[in-house]
């Protein structure tokens, strides 16, 4: 397979098993509506080409055998050393990713076998779906998407507002503030941050993470992991950061002392009541108090 340019959009078939999509008590994971976020969104491993804006549709094997999400990538592939060496040492890529759209109504494997055009030229359904990642022709990413789009009648426009933007709207925007603060972080000064810029993306060996923003408060002497959100902070936010603070702290920070910022777009009661996670202190800003041009 060629490498492709930057600027061009790649569409993917990934696979994965029911450990990835149910919750414990065997329940598919949904895409809050009002946040519009997901315990899906995440790092997932990938094929090395994958590039920040591709689409992908999510394909989830043995107890469902169908087609149940559209996926957006959020970074380029990237090597994980977390993961064990395998023999194709393709699948020790991973990137971040967004869930997009949960499918009420799926693409079972039985149908797709149906078509006799999908039988002959889909590569992934003549492989059985046995790999973890495939690429999918621009022919092939329309006809299952009519199909998709024919069961899910939503679905025509979030696919259509998808491929005319090079990124979800929530991702640009995160990636756009991120672009900002890291050339300049003199607005976090008004409340009461005085930064530097250590690491942008930062990934936390052994920790399958990525940090956005590391920092260190040359007033306060202490280092500063910054998470950015474009939709509210939730109980989840809080977990996420707590875990990149203990990293820092054990692997990075040599006993310097490490809090957390959270700056999103504002935050809900579980963020507030769990904003003290043990002896770490993380603290949360709204984007608009920024004043960022």
């Amino acid at each position: 397979m060629k490498q492709k340019e930057k600027t061009e959009r790649w569409y993917w078939i990934w696979v994965s098993g029911p450990e990835s999509y149910l919750d414990g008590e065997g329940n598919e994971l949904s895409i809050d509506s009002k946040s519009n976020s997901s315990s899906l969104d995440g790092e997932w491993t990938c094929h090395p080409d994958t590039k920040k804006g591709d689409l992908i549709l999510l394909y989830r094997s043995r107890l469902k055998k169908d087609i149940g999400y559209l996926i957006q990538a959020k970074s380029d592939a990237y090597q994980n050393p977390n993961k064990r060496q395998v023999k194709n040492n393709n699948w020790t890529y991973c990137c971040d990713c967004k869930f997009i759209y949960k499918f009420d109504i799926t693409l079972p494997l039985a149908e797709m076998k149906a078509s006799h055009y999908l039988s002959k030229n889909f590569s992934a359904l003549r492989g059985n779906f046995q790999k973890m990642a495939y690429y999918v022709s621009p022919d092939n990413w329309q006809r299952l998407n009519k199909i998709l789009a024919r069961k899910n009648p939503s679905y025509e426009k979030v696919l259509a507002k998808m491929e005319q933007s090079p990124m979800a709207g929530e991702i640009w925007l995160e990636e756009h503030l991120e672009e900002r603060l890291a050339a300049d972080l003199k607005p976090l000064r008004k409340h009461g941050y005085h930064l530097k810029l250590v690491e942008r993306q930062l990934v936390c060996l052994g920790n399958s993470a990525r940090i956005d923003l590391l920092c260190y408060d040359t007033r306060k002497n202490c280092y500063v992991v910054i998470e950015l959100k474009n939709v509210r902070a939730g109980r989840d936010t809080i977990a996420q950061i707590a875990n990149y603070i203990m990293w820092v702290k054990n692997f990075y920070a040599k006993r310097k002392r490490v809090e957390g910022l959270v700056i999103s777009g504002g935050s809900d009661i579980a963020f507030r009541n769990t904003q003290e996670f043990g002896k770490y202190k993380i603290h949360q800003l709204d984007i608009e108090t920024l004043d960022l041009k």
